[in-house]
């Protein structure tokens, strides 16, 4: 049942996408080519290309030059959980599709019903649909209740993918908005995860080889308590120790 919802849901989706073909050079063209994918059902294609067109323009934008003269918003975090809720995955699309929703661009798309309805089948309520502001200068909309999780959700993302330095980079930009390890905070939905952001950029910066940067964090994660609590952790301070031998 639950996987004939996701492909109604799916359905739902493609049929209100903007047609569009490919055009426009970095970020537009990874998400024209992941529009494309979605389209073609090909979701784990579409997961990567809109990753990596996060990573080159992470800010949503209400209107973008797609196409010749056709604009269209840019709203990567909305159709990157729609590509992770089509997987059965989900945690992650809800995590995305709080992202889009922090910023508030999406809500006067059509298609932010079916993200609503798509988190409503993970068993999340999303809020209701609204107007954004655009002002003549088609600049992004500011963030909405900008805060620490963003950043602490994609270092995750990267971390889980291997990309180490854009973890670092995001865990950095975390602690600067919230620099307390916590033991609970609340990222996904309603479940709830440790805050451990000196822990994971030790673990970063273990596989960039910067022995001395994990140390460091290390010794910052040890000192607030909450990662040598967690399981991840086990075995952390031997990997230390082993670097760079």
């Amino acid at each position: 049942m639950a996987r004939q919802v996701r492909l109604l849901l799916l359905a739902a989706l493609f049929a209100a996408m903007p047609l569009c073909s490919l055009a426009g050079a970095d970020f537009k063209r990874d998400y024209l080519d992941a529009l494309d994918a979605l389209q073609a059902g090909a979701l784990g294609r579409a997961e990567a290309l809109l990753k990596r067109a996060i990573q080159s323009e992470p800010e949503s934008q209400p209107k973008v030059r797609l196409l010749g003269m056709r604009f269209a918003p840019y709203v990567p975090y909305l159709y990157l959980g729609s590509a992770k809720f089509g997987q059965g995955d989900c945690d992650g699309a809800i995590a995305a599709w709080e992202l889009e929703i922090e910023r508030g661009i999406a809500r006067s798309d059509p298609v932010f019903e079916l993200l609503r309805t798509g988190m409503a089948a993970c068993g999340v309520t999303a809020p209701e649909s609204g107007p954004y502001a655009l002002d003549d200068t088609l600049r992004p909309t500011p963030a909405r209740n900008p805060s620490f999780k963003k950043h602490y959700l994609l270092a995750l993302e990267h971390y889980e993918l291997g990309e180490y330095a854009a973890a670092e980079a995001s865990l950095e930009e975390a602690l600067t908005l919230e620099p307390r390890p916590l033991d609970k905070v609340r990222l996904i939905g309603m479940r709830f995860v440790p805050y451990m952001p000196y822990y994971y950029l030790a673990a970063a910066r273990l596989e960039l080889g910067d022995c001395a940067g994990a140390a460091a964090a290390w010794t910052r994660a040890t000192t607030a308590g909450v990662a040598t609590r967690e399981p991840v952790s086990v075995g952390f301070p031997d990997e230390l120790e082993a670097c760079g031998s």
